[in-house]
C-alpha cells in the first residue's frame, strides 16, 4: 500500500500547543472482522498486531495518575481484543467515562452476540460507523452485507436502550464521505439520518458526527491511485478555517498505540508521527509527566481536521457549512439508482428479519431522486460529442486540428450548450465541487472560443483577426455566463485565475485559443471526476512537443505562455514556487535525464523562449 507520508511532511500548517490532558484515546490492536475503504489504520481480519495485557494494565495506571475524564477505545475492532472486557470494566470502576469506537456489524459477529448488552451493563458510550443511511453506499465502501448487520446492530442497542430519550446510554454516528469530498453540513445531515432511520427502519440515535477523510493510509492509498490525492489536498486547504484551531482533538487528547508508544491523535499514530518531545513518547512517561504545553506535530493532513466545519473524533468543531457541497450520489451508477428505484416502488418492504422486527432495506425514491436533483454534476455530454467528432488529436496527442466546417455544420448543437451553460446560476455553480467548477469554466470558454472562431470563419487565418487593429477577440462579451455577459478574458483571467479558489498553473494547457502555438484542445469534453487526469494529460503532452518546448544545449526553449503567466507557477502549487520547479516535475516530458533535471531545479539550466504560431488550428 502507497505511503502519502512523503507528500504529507513538508506543511505550512500553524504550529499548535496541548492544553490539560483529558482524554487517552487508546487504539487496541488492528484487528477487525471488516476492511473498510476509508479505513485510516488499514485495519483487517489479517491483521495481528494486539496491545499486550501488560500496557492494558499500564493504561488503567495512567487513567489514575493524570486524573483522565475518558477513554477512548478503538482499533480495529477494539471489540476484538481479549481484554477489551476487562480494560472497560476497570476504567469504568474508576469512575472514567469509556468510549467503544463500534463498527456495529461486530454485534452481529459470533462470538460477539453479548457485546451489545456488555456496552450497556457498563453505560459505555457507543460512537458507531454508519457511512450513509442507504445499502449501496455503505456496502459500497465497507463491503457487501454491512449495512444490513449495522441495521441489526443498532436494533440491538436501539431495544437495549441506547440512542432513547430519557436514557443514559448514549448512541452516536459517525459518517465519512465515500470519496475525496468534504463532509456536508453536520447539523442538517444529522436532522437527515434521524427522519430516514426513524421512518425506514426505526432507529434512534443521539448525535451525528460527520468527519473528513484523511488522505492517509488505504483511503490515501485510494486516492493516489485514481490521481485524486493532489485535488483533495488542494480541497481541504481551500477550506481551512482557522477558528478550528481552537478545538482540534489534538489540544486535549493523546492517542496509543498498540506499542504504547504516544502520539497526538490517531491519524499522526498511523503515519509513525511520535509527540515531538522525545522525553514523552511511552505510555509509561505519562505516569509522572503532564504532556500540557508541548508542542503538537504537525502535517498537511492536519488540514483535513481544520476545513470547512472542521472534523475530529467529536465530529464538526463549528456549526457553520462549507461552500463544498457534497456530490456523493454522483459515485451511485444509475444503474444501481433504477435498481433501488424500481426495489422501492414495486417492493417497499423488501424485507428481513431482525427481533421480530420488519426492516425496509431501500431508502425510498424521493430521496434518491431529490439527492439526484441536489448534487448532479453539469452534463457536457453535447460537447464532449462535439469534440469527438471534429477534433482530430495529432503528433501522438501532443497538438489537434479542429475541423471548423464540421462544428458550423453542427452549431445547432454548440448553440444548445451554451444555451444550457447560461442557464446554470451562481447559486447552482457555488454548490458544485471545485474540480466540477473548473471543469465547466474551461468547457465554456473552450466552446466559447469555436463560437467566435465562427463567426468569421472560413475568411480568418487566425482568432486575431476577429478583433481588428484596434480590439481584442479575448475581450468582446458575448457568452452568458452566471447571470452576465462575459468575455473570454473575463472567464480566465477573473472567475478562473482571479478568484484564487483554484490556484492551477495547468489550467494554461487546457484552455483553448484556436491557435497552433496553443496547447491542443482536447477532443474531450473536461469533467470534474476526471478533471487531475485530464489535466496531467494536456500538460504532459504539451510540455512533450519539441515544436514548441526543447532543451538545446544548456537552454531550456519553453512556450511563451510560461513568461506571459510566470505568476501563476510561483504560487506553492503542489510544493513548487517558480517555473523551474513545475517544469522539472515533466522532466520526463521534456526528455530531461537525471543530471538535466537537478541542473533544472538549481536554477542552472538558462530559460528561453519558443515562437508562438498565432495561426488558426484548423483541420
Amino acid at each position: 500500500m502507497k505511503s502519502t507520508i512523503e507528500l504529507l511532511e513538508h506543511t505550512d500548517f500553524p504550529a499548535i500547543k496541548r492544553r490539560e490532558l483529558t482524554t487517552l484515546q487508546v487504539n487496541m490492536g488492528y484487528l477487525c472482522n471488516m476492511s473498510c475503504v476509508h479505513c485510516h489504520v488499514a485495519a483487517s481480519p489479517y491483521r495481528t498486531e494486539m496491545m499486550s495485557r501488560e500496557l492494558v494494565e499500564l493504561i488503567l495506571e495512567v487513567l489514575q495518575a493524570q486524573n483522565i475524564e475518558t477513554l477512548d477505545l478503538t482499533g480495529g475492532a477494539p471489540e476484538m481484543h481479549e481484554d477489551f472486557k476487562y480494560l472497560v470494566t476497570s476504567a469504568r470502576a474508576l469512575g472514567v467515562k469509556v468510549i467503544d469506537r463500534c463498527n456495529l456489524t461486530i454485534l452481529m459477529e459470533e462470538g460477539y452476540e453479548d457485546m451489545a448488552q456488555f456496552l450497556a451493563d457498563n453505560a459505555v458510550e457507543v460512537v458507531a460507523s454508519l457511512p450513509c443511511y442507504s445499502l449501496e453506499n455503505v456496502d459500497k465502501q465497507r463491503g457487501k452485507g454491512a449495512f444490513d448487520d449495522s441495521i441489526l446492530g443498532l436494533h440491538k442497542l436501539n431495544a437495549l436502550g441506547y440512542g432513547k430519550v430519557g436514557s443514559n446510554l448514549t448512541l452516536n454516528l459517525v459518517y465519512n464521505p465515500q470519496g475525496a469530498t468534504l463532509p456536508p453540513n453536520q447539523q442538517q445531515l444529522e436532522a437527515d439520518y434521524k427522519r430516514e432511520l426513524k421512518a425506514h427502519f426505526d432507529i434512534e440515535f443521539d448525535q451525528l458526527f460527520a468527519l473528513t477523510n484523511m488522505p492517509i493510509q488505504r483511503f490515501g492509498a485510494v486516492i493516489l491511485a485514481k490521481n485524486q490525492f493532489y485535488p483533495y489536498m488542494d480541497l481541504l486547504k481551500a477550506n481551512y478555517v482557522a477558528a478550528n484551531l481552537t478545538e482540534v482533538m489534538c489540544r486535549s487528547t493523546i492517542s496509543v498505540n498498540w506499542l504504547g508508544e504516544l502520539f497526538d491523535c490517531d491519524f499522526n499514530q498511523q503515519l509513525e508521527m511520535p509527540v515531538p518531545n522525545k522525553s514523552r513518547r511511552h505510555l509509561s512517561d505519562l505516569l509522572t509527566q503532564n504532556p500540557a504545553g508541548d508542542d503538537i506535530a504537525i502535517a498537511d493532513h492536519c488540514y483535513g481536521c481544520t476545513a470547512g466545519q472542521g472534523s475530529s473524533c467529536g465530529g464538526a468543531l463549528e456549526e457553520e457549512t462549507t461552500d463544498q457541497t457534497i456530490e456523493e450520489i454522483s459515485s451511485i451508477s444509475p444503474e444501481s439508482i433504477m435498481s433501488v428505484f424500481n426495489s422501492t416502488r414495486l417492493n417497499s418492504k423488501s424485507l428481513f428479519l431482525s427481533s421480530g422486527l420488519l426492516i425496509k432495506r431501500a431508502v425510498t425514491t424521493s430521496i434518491l431522486l431529490a439527492s439526484m436533483a441536489s448534487y448532479a454534476d453539469f452534463n457536457h455530454s453535447t460537447w464532449d460529442s462535439l469534440l469527438n467528432k471534429n477534433v482530430t488529436m495529432t503528433n501522438g496527442g501532443k497538438a489537434s486540428v479542429v475541423n471548423y466546417n464540421g462544428m458550423k455544420a453542427d452549431k445547432s448543437k454548440l448553440d444548445s450548450y451554451m444555451a444550457a451553460t447560461s442557464k446554470v446560476s451562481q447559486s447552482e455553480f457555488n454548490a458544485w465541487s471545485k474540480d466540477e467548477q473548473l471543469a465547466f469554466l474551461i468547457n465554456v470558454y473552450n466552446a466559447g472560443t469555436v463560437e467566435l472562431v465562427l463567426t468569421k470563419y472560413p475568411n480568418i487565418k487566425s482568432i486575431k483577426d476577429i478583433g481588428g487593429i484596434f480590439g481584442s477577440p479575448w475581450k468582446q462579451d458575448f457568452i452568458t455566463l452566471l447571470g452576465k455577459k462575459r468575455s473570454l478574458d473575463d472567464i480566465e483571467h477573473n472567475l478562473i485565475r482571479g478568484s484564487k479558489r483554484y490556484n492551477e498553473p495547468r489550467i494554461h494547457f487546457a484552455v483553448n485559443c484556436a491557435s497552433i502555438g496553443c496547447p491542443a484542445l482536447l477532443n474531450d469534453a473536461f469533467t470534474g471526476s476526471k478533471l487531475d487526469k485530464q489535466l496531467e494529460q494536456v500538460t504532459s503532452k504539451f510540455l512533450a512537443d519539441s515544436s514548441r518546448n526543447r532543451l538545446k544545449g544548456n537552454t531550456l526553449e519553453i512556450s511563451p505562455i510560461f513568461k506571459w503567466y510566470k505568476e501563476d507557477f510561483e504560487t506553492n502549487w503542489r510544493g513548487t514556487n517558480n517555473i523551474e520547479g513545475f517544469l522539472a516535475r515533466y522532466s520526463s516530458s521534456l526528455g530531461l535525464n537525471k543530471s538535466q533535471t537537478t541542473d533544472l531545479k538549481a536554477g542552472k539550466t538558462k530559460i528561453g523562449y519558443t515562437n508562438y504560431n498565432w495561426n488558426l488550428n484548423k483541420k
